[in-house]
């Protein structure tokens, strides 16, 4: 077969679970879907997921209600087609979703319409109230969740539900709706500090407080940047991503899946290195299959807790996994001339013919999509949060298209803080992917982190949080170099080298950042069997150091010393142990999904021999974080 052989035909958005019998329907994205279920209309069901819930094409109302039960459809029928058309939308994205009676049903949902003042049928109010009134709805969808969720009965779930739905009894008037959920807020930070188990769902439904701030003012001709409240709200919003991201030991992602295999550290990895022979192909289903069966899968968390991708936009217009624009480099050399004749770049080529590109003689090699990665991960992210009660990370680094080819920082490594701004269409296809996950599966947990080196990208990132209200829960993170972060920042990324040479500022940012180091050309410990995919060869055309590196560190091993990630590693420890590195915010990034659970017992040993004096202190931060919080400073 061809490289153009026939390519395994994934659909390119995650697949909606069913939902589940009974009043619990946790990934159940709507009301109506779930009575459809119930009715065994599947003709129905098909055609309102189809037609409704994706974004997919128009559909006459008449289309729909002629296939819904008799109560229905005679309530839908006294509407005018433009009417039902807005009722049948707002139904499907769920006022209840343990509602079985039709009746029931279109009352709850008339409800719906009176808390936001009958905007939604109120044309002249315009598309702001309407989209008041879908952000309710998706609140509701996930209060529901919330309500049959395993943690139900603990105090931030609780407290969650109670703050959301009183809400619901006075949302309208703009200032009194505003300062309402500040306060929901400032009650709830410290009970996430104290119990973050199961906290993400509560995070993510009230995450949707911003952008429903942010559409209250767009409907009164207000400017949400000039609005001083709304400032404070979405610097609350702030401190409570910050207090649900703490954990008791390091957190640990995989880069790219098992490590580079192409380019690192802004150069090429030689055809005849282990890392490009033995390795996972990077950023494929092969790498991230293996990173994914390291993930934490009980509640000691010596596991994997995410895994870090990068992006590029296909020809037709498809984000695709991959670390860099020129596909033919990526190849082995025995694959690369039939390739070539078709195209060089990501963008000279259809989604559907990357995907049947291998990089190597494994078909797992081959190029995915984001969505084919996030369907990959939804399974570990379930499993993972079982046994952690939190979010498993999907960080995605924002690349390019064929206008720069990799342009900002070559490999876009961590070393790299600026760079060109990606296009705007990369942003709007990575956040409409998103967006469709949030949509037909409101309940995964999966803590979605953007990033990249450039402030006005990061800057867009942060809006996206408010423009598109299914994934107001994403986190903004920064490939950091030097000076104060942009507004909208939650994580920074940078070099432990670089850590480590000042350790009084990285105390610093972790009182207000969650913070990734990064080791650059790393090796794993002796004993995990890891021997054959470390580096064997030095980088070619490297521009700045790394001459003869590999060939040093290689004989350092074989004489029993230290190299320099395993240098790095005992200062962070050293750091650790002496209370000047505290790990509730601190991340690393390892291109060895398996040395996850060796990098937190090592750190974690190191916490633990702080003793009591360690836990106070911890405590004492963690006083200082939720004060931070309330009063939403950074």
């Amino acid at each position: 077969m061809g490289v153009f052989g026939r390519a395994e035909r994934a659909a390119d958005t995650p697949t909606p679970a069913s939902p589940a019998p009974g009043p619990s329907v946790a990934g159940g994205p709507s009301a109506l879907l779930h009575l459809q279920r119930r009715a065994g209309n599947a003709a129905v069901n098909a055609l309102i997921h189809r037609r409704l819930l994706r974004d997919g094409a128009a559909v006459k109302p008449a289309d729909v209600v002629d296939g819904l039960p008799g109560e229905i459809a005679a309530a839908l029928a006294e509407k005018t087609e433009v009417d039902a058309a807005y009722a049948i939308k707002k139904i499907a994205e769920g006022p209840d979703l343990d509602i079985t009676d039709p009746s029931a049903l279109l009352t709850r949902a008339d409800d719906l319409l009176e808390i936001t003042k009958g905007w939604f049928f109120d044309k002249a109010g315009g598309k702001q109230d309407r989209k008041v009134n879908r952000i309710l709805g998706q609140m509701l969808t996930k209060l529901t969740l919330l309500e049959h969720s395993p943690s139900a009965g603990s105090e931030v779930v609780v407290s969650t539900v109670a703050g959301v739905r009183a809400l619901f009894e006075i949302v309208g008037p703009l200032g009194t709706t505003q300062e309402k959920m500040l306060d929901v807020l400032d009650d709830l930070i410290p009970l996430f500090q104290r119990d973050p188990r199961g906290a993400w769902l509560c995070y993510s439904t009230l995450s949707q407080f911003g952008p429903l701030s942010h559409a209250l003012l767009a409907a009164e001709n207000e400017d949400p940047e000039a609005d001083e409240t709304h400032q404070q709200l979405l610097s609350a919003l702030r401190g409570l991503r910050q207090a649900m991201a703490s954990k008791d030991n390091v957190g640990v992602v995989a880069h790219r899946g098992t490590g580079p295999s192409n380019r690192t550290m802004g150069a090429l990895i030689p055809q005849d290195d282990d890392r490009r022979l033995n390795r996972p192909a990077e950023n494929s289903p092969d790498a991230f299959e293996t990173a994914i069966a390291e993930t934490s899968t009980t509640e000691e968390d010596l596991g994997l807790d995410g895994v870090e991708c990068d992006v590029y936009l296909s020809g037709d217009g498809i984000p695709i996994v991959t670390h860099e624009s020129n596909v033919i480099e990526q190849l082995a050399r025995s694959l690369q001339a039939e390739v070539a004749k078709h195209g060089r770049h990501v963008d000279d080529f259809s989604a559907d013919q990357l995907k049947a590109i291998q990089r190597t003689a494994s078909k797992g090699s081959r190029f995915m999509t984001l969505s084919q990665l996030i369907d990959l991960v939804i399974p570990a992210a379930m499993i993972y949060y079982d046994a952690t009660g939190r979010a498993f990370r999907l960080e995605i680094e924002m690349k390019g298209t064929k206008g720069g080819h990799g342009a900002a920082g070559g490999a876009g490594d961590a070393s790299a803080s600026s760079g060109p701004r990606r296009p705007a269409a990369l942003t709007t296809a990575v956040t409409k992917a998103l967006s469709r996950c949030r949509k037909s599966l409101p309940g995964i947990p999966i803590d979605f982190v953007l990033f990249n080196g450039n402030e006005d990208d990061i800057a867009d990132f942060d809006a996206a949080r408010t423009r598109r209200t299914a994934i107001s829960d994403i986190t903004v993170g920064m490939n950091y170099k030097a000076g104060k972060p942009p507004r909208g920042v939650d994580e920074l990324r940078y070099m432990v080298r670089d850590m480590l040479a000042n350790p009084v500022a990285l105390a610093a940012q972790l009182e207000h950042y969650i913070v990734t180091g990064v080791f650059g050309q790393e090796f794993a410990p002796a004993g995990l069997g890891l021997d054959a995919v470390q580096p064997s060869k030095d980088l070619e055309g490297r521009e700045k150091g790394g001459r003869g590196e590999i060939a040093t560190a290689l004989t350092d091993r074989a004489a029993g010393k230290k190299v320099l990630d395993e240098v790095q590693l005992g200062e962070l420890e050293r750091l650790v142990a002496t209370g000047k590195l505290d790990l509730t915010r601190f991340r690393l990034l390892t291109d060895y999904p398996k040395k996850a659970a060796y990098l937190k017992a090592v750190l974690g040993a190191a916490l633990a021999s702080l003793g009591d004096g360690g836990s106070a202190g911890k405590a004492g931060a963690g006083e200082k974080k939720k004060e931070e919080g309330k009063s939403g400073s950074a």
